[in-house]
Order: C-alpha cells, then structure tokens, then sequence
C-alpha cells in the first residue's frame, strides 16, 4: 500500500457578502470556457475572484504554502495540515486578485490570525481553518468575492466538481476535472481513514492534485458553490487517483461559529 500524502507547501452580516454566484463576469467567462471545451481542465484564462494564494515567507521571498477561498471580506477558508509548521503569523501572506502568481503587481494583505479546527488530526478529519486578515479585501462583485460554502449540500456519489489551484504550475492558476466518490466506496478502495468530514473524487481526465493545491476548493459544475477543500492523497498529481478532500456540508456550523466570534474583535471590522 503506498504511503499517505499529506499536502504541505455562524451568519455573516448579508452586507458584507457578494457572492460570486453573482457576478456576471465571472459566470460569462465559465460557460464560454466550456462550450469551447466541453469538460474544463488546464490553464484558466481568466480569474477567479474568491481564489486566493496563502504564501509564507522563507528566506527573504514569500513562496506559495496553500490554496484557499474568500468566504468574507476578511476570512480565508483553507486546510488546517497547512500550518502544521506553525508559522509565525507574521511571515504569513495572503495573494487575492490574481491569476499568474509571479505577477509582480499582486497586493500582499497581512494575516491576523490562523483558527484550525481543534478537533484537527493528521489523517483523522476536520481539516480545515480559517484565516483572519487585519483588513477587508476589497469586494467588487467583480475582481473579487466570496464563494458559497453553505449551499453545495451533501455531496452523492458521481457528482461532477471542479478543483481550482495553482498545482505545481508556474504560477498560473488551473483548473482540474473531479468526480466524486462514496465514502464506502474510497475505504473499500484503500482509504481506510477516510471519515464522516472528508468526501473523496477522483479526476479521469485531469491531472490530479498537486501539493500547491492544497487547501483549494473543491467546486460544483458551475464553479460558484464549494463542496470541499484539499486535504490529502496517496499521490501528487496523478490522473485517475482518488483524493480526498474536506466535506464543507458537515463543517457549515463551526465555520460560521467561527466567524461569528471574529466579528467584533480588535482587528475585526464589520
């Protein structure tokens, strides 16, 4: 059996919310991508507004640690395996706006805090965490938004989902095929830890995932609701692999608990 991978380098206020299910933009720029290619894998030629890159500085350069998605103006969903280092908050960064990340233009917002789920374990669920930011991104409805957590629902079995990341690409973001697998189905196959936070698919047609991936969202067909985030695999970046990912549909209450309690704090603004 091969090793393990794990990937490495609550009601908002209605106001501060644009959701990308309505920007116009952004939806116009998804259909025409796939009515010239049926099935979406490969380079994205546009940008995805709530797509964000989490980087943390070594050295004298920030380099990209994980992907992660703008739920609030100031808040970053994303996997807690990506601070198992424990970087100091000081070094983190995160990069909004963009689709090539060595575009030297990229606005840098810095990072108040990181809150991983407590119940967070290598290989025994609730990955996920949420970045505070010490100011709001700046929501347009256009360049950027936040992605719908809360409506993807309880993912079946063979659900068509997309994987958003920036891979082991250089620096341009991608777009991947999923299909989703039954949690019966992916221990049968292997995945003995899988539990009843996590979800599995597999990508037929696309790369896999990859370690930049990480933290990523893992999207319906449409690109505006997200059913989960990256968490681990047995494999980088292999086609036909299962990987799994973390179920968003069982998280929705700890993550608006969480974001509840920031509001209002010192570096919080509502």
């Amino acid at each position: 059996m091969q090793p393990l991978v794990i990937f490495t380098i609550g009601t908002l206020p209605m106001v501060l919310v644009a959701l990308i299910s309505e920007n116009q933009k952004f939806i116009e720029a998804v259909n025409q991508l796939r009515e010239a290619n049926g099935t979406m894998n490969g380079f994205l030629p546009f940008e995805v507004p709530f797509q964000v890159s989490i980087q943390v500085k070594l050295g004298r350069r920030y380099r990209h640690l994980c992907g992660g998605s703008i739920i609030h103006e100031q808040v970053i969903l994303t996997a807690a395996h990506c601070f198992y280092q424990k970087h100091p908050t000081k070094h983190l960064r995160v990069i909004a706006g963009v689709q090539n990340l060595s575009e030297n233009t990229a606005q840098r917002y810095d990072v108040a805090q990181v809150i991983q789920h407590k119940a967070f374990a290598p290989l025994q669920g609730y990955d996920i965490a949420l970045v505070s930011l010490t100011l709001p991104l700046p929501i347009d409805g256009v360049h950027f938004d936040t992605v719908d957590y809360r409506s993807g629902g309880n993912v079946e079995d063979s659900l068509e989902t997309y994987l958003i990341g920036w891979g082991r690409t250089k620096g341009m973001l991608e777009i991947v095929a999923f299909t989703t697998v039954q949690s019966n189905d992916c221990r049968l196959l292997g995945f003995t830890y899988v539990t009843s936070t996590d979800l599995c698919a597999y990508s037929a047609t696309g790369r896999g995932a990859c370690d930049g991936d990480s933290g990523g969202a893992l999207l319906t067909a449409n690109l505006t609701k997200q059913v989960g985030l990256l968490s681990y695999g047995k494999s980088f970046c292999k086609r036909n692999h299962i990987y799994v990912y973390t179920n968003m549909f069982r998280l929705i209450d700890w993550i608006d608990g969480q974001i509840e309690n920031l509001v209002g704090t010192q570096n919080f603004q509502a």
